[in-house]
C-alpha cells in the first residue's frame, strides 16, 4: 500500500519528495496497481511454492522477500525503481500472512481452530493497525517508515530455527 506521511520537519509527502505531481499525479496509482499485480502473482507462485516444497519454506520465502523489497523501497530513487519494489512487496504481501494463516490452522486442533485463528487476527491485527500511524508520525520520515515496517518479516525468518 502506498501511504502519504507528512513529516513534521519539512511539511513534505514522499510524493514531493520523488516529485510525483503535477503532469506526474498518475504515478502513485500506477505504482499502487503494479503493486496488487505482485499480489497476484505472488499468491500463484507462493501457492506452489507452498505445496511442491512445503508451508515454511514459502512462508519463510515470503517474509525474507518482503524484508528486502520494502527495505529497497527506502532507497529507490526513480519511479521504476520504487515500483519495482512496490511490485515485489506485493508479491509477498498477502503471503506473509496466509501462510501463517494456513500453518495455524493446521496445527490447532479442530475444537479450538475458530476461537485461536480468529482471536489472533482480531489481537494482533487490530494492535498493529492501531499502532502503525503512530509509528510513522514518531519517525515523520516514509523512508525510514518502510524500515521499521520491515523489521519484523525479518525477526520471523530469523525465529525459524
Amino acid at each position: 500500500m502506498l501511504i502519504v506521511i507528512r513529516s513534521k520537519s519539512f511539511d513534505c509527502s514522499f510524493l514531493l519528495q520523488l516529485g510525483w505531481v503535477c503532469q506526474y499525479d498518475t504515478l502513485p496509482t500506477i505504482a499502487q496497481s503494479i503493486f496488487f499485480i505482485g499480489a497476484i502473482f505472488g499468491g500463484l507462485i507462493f501457492g506452489w511454492v507452498a505445496d511442491q516444497y512445503g508451508r515454511i519454506p514459502a512462508l519463510l520465502g515470503a517474509n525474507l522477500m518482503g524484508f528486502l523489497a520494502g527495505v529497497a523501497t527506502a532507497f529507490a530513487g526513480s519511479f521504476w525503481q520504487f515500483t519495482l519494489c512496490r511490485f515485489f512487496v506485493g508479491f509477498a504481501f498477502d503471503n506473509c500472512f496466509t501462510m501463517m494463516y494456513i500453518l495455524v490452522l493446521e496445527y490447532v486442533g479442530p475444537k479450538w481452530r475458530t476461537f485461536v485463528a480468529n482471536m489472533s487476527i482480531a489481537i494482533f491485527f487490530t494492535f498493529a493497525t492501531c499502532i502503525l500511524p503512530w509509528i510513522a508520525y514518531y519517525l515523520a520520515d516514509w523512508r525510514m517508515t518502510c524500515i521499521v515496517t520491515s523489521v519484523p518479516l525479518v525477526l520471523a525468518v530469523g525465529s525459524h530455527g
